[in-house]
Parts: C-alpha cells; structure tokens; sequence
C-alpha cells in the first residue's frame, strides 16, 4: 500500500516558509556508516523538495516485527506539533518488513494526520493489511 500523499491541512509552514518534516531510520543491524548514509539521503531529499529536516530519528537494533520503539515514539510526538508537516523514510522496511508491525506503525502516522514520504517507493513489496 501507497502511503496518502496528500498535505496535512493542519501543517503551518516554518518561518522561511518550508513545511518541516522529520527522518525516520530502523537497522536491525546498527551500522553506523549505513545510517550516516540513510541521513544524508534523507536531507537530499528533502532539500530537493524543499522541506525543512528538522530531526533524524534512528531506532538501532530493533528487530523489524516490533512496534515499540524509543525513536519511532519520539517521532510520534513531534508529529503531533503544530509545524510539523510529515516524515521521510528512505523506504518502507525502515518502519517494518513484517505487515502486521508494518500496518500498525503506517495506523499510529496516520493518527497524527502528517504525511509520510517514502523515497524508494515499494509499494508492491508490501501489503499492509488495510493499512
């Protein structure tokens, strides 16, 4: 499944006028020359489009079948704040390669009405059960 593209309708602009958005990044398997290189595709690609990256957010070593995870709630909470706009993710196994984990972190975004972004869309690799 696509995530919505469609802006957030209660998404301020920053003061420069970018819409904010935040990275988010999960590896099984710290690498930390790998996520170096997910947060500079990430910034790319949000300078590219114009948007402002306010923050990283980077969750190590966390198998991709579990839902708790201490950067992905910090991002919830950011996503909750007035300026905030969405999320990048370099693509979609950096929320889950399991489509049950998968369907419910996509479920806890969409709560906060934010956009997520995927750059390398997969969207046929995933079916994420309604989500």
């Amino acid at each position: 499944m696509v995530p919505d593209s469609t802006p957030s309708p209660r998404a301020l602009p920053t003061p420069d006028n970018r819409p904010t958005f935040y990275g988010y990044l999960r590896d099984e398997e710290p690498d930390e020359i790998q996520i170096g290189l997910w947060r500079k595709e990430v910034a790319q690609f949000c300078e590219a489009q114009g948007y402002r990256l306010a923050v990283v957010f980077v969750d190590r070593g966390i198998p991709h079948e579990q839902v708790a995870r201490t950067g992905f709630t910090g991002l919830l909470d950011v996503l909750e704040l007035d300026d905030s706009h969405g999320v990048v993710v370099p693509n979609l196994q950096h929320l889950s390669e399991d489509n049950h984990a998968l369907a419910m972190l996509l479920r806890l975004i969409r709560r906060t009405a934010s956009k997520l972004i995927v750059i390398h869309d997969q969207a046929d690799e995933f079916k994420a059960d309604g989500a």
